[in-house]
C-alpha cells in the first residue's frame, strides 16, 4: 500500500478511536424526519466537495466523517498532506411527544439546532487534533486547524469540514554510481 492511502487509513483509524462512545442522530432509511437512532459517527475515506450532498444509504451511514486530501507535496525529506475531514450530521429539529384522541404523537419543530450539533462534532475533532502532535503515531501535525461550514446546508443534514497539514517521511532518493575500472 502506498504512503498516501496508508496515511489516510491511519487517520481514519485514529478518528474511529477518537469517536468511541460519542453518539449522534442517525436517520432511518425510510426518510421520516421524526425517526432516528443514536449511533457513533462512521468514518470513511473519500471526498465530498462543498455544495455536494451525501445521501444516506445502506452503504453510507450518517453521521459520518470523510477523510480526504486537498493535495500532497513530497520531496526527499518529507511528505506534506493537506488533509480535509468533512463532517456530516443529521438533526431535523426539536422533537417532543404529545397526547391527543388518537394516542401519543411525536411533534417535530424544525430549527437550527443541527448547526450547533455540527459545530460540536467539528470542535471535538479539532480539539483532539490540536492536543496531539502526532496523529496515529506517525503523522506530525503542522500548524493549526481550520474549521469551516458549507455555505448551503441541505436541511436536515448539516455539513462542515476541518483542514490541517500532516507531515510524514519523504521518499528517500537512491542514486547508484557506476563503478569505473
Amino acid at each position: 500500500m502506498m504512503q498516501t492511502v496508508s496515511s489516510l487509513k491511519a487517520v481514519k483509524g485514529w478518528l474511529e478511536q477518537v469517536l468511541e462512545g460519542v453518539t449522534y442522530q442517525q436517520p432511518f432509511a425510510d426518510g421520516k424526519l421524526e425517526d432516528y437512532q443514536l449511533t457513533q459517527p462512521a468514518v470513511y475515506l473519500g471526498w465530498i466537495p462543498p455544495g455536494a450532498v451525501l445521501e444516506p444509504t445502506e452503504r453510507v451511514r450518517l453521521p459520518c466523517l470523510v477523510v480526504g486530501l486537498n493535495g500532497v507535496e513530497t520531496d526527499a525529506e518529507s511528505t506534506t498532506f493537506d488533509l480535509q475531514i468533512t463532517v456530516v450530521v443529521y438533526d431535523p429539529g426539536h422533537q417532543s411527544y404529545s397526547e391527543d384522541a388518537s394516542g401519543p404523537q411525536l411533534d417535530l419543530t424544525p430549527n437550527f439546532d443541527g448547526y450547533s450539533t455540527l459545530l460540536n462534532l467539528l470542535d471535538l475533532v479539532r480539539m483532539r487534533l490540536l492536543r496531539t502532535q502526532f496523529v496515529a503515531d506517525r503523522l506530525e501535525r503542522l500548524g493549526g486547524v481550520t474549521l469551516k461550514t458549507y455555505e448551503e446546508q441541505p436541511y436536515p443534514y448539516w455539513y462542515g469540514y476541518l483542514k490541517c497539514q500532516l507531515v510524514a517521511e519523504g521518499y528517500p532518493q537512491t542514486d547508484f554510481a557506476e563503478i569505473m575500472a
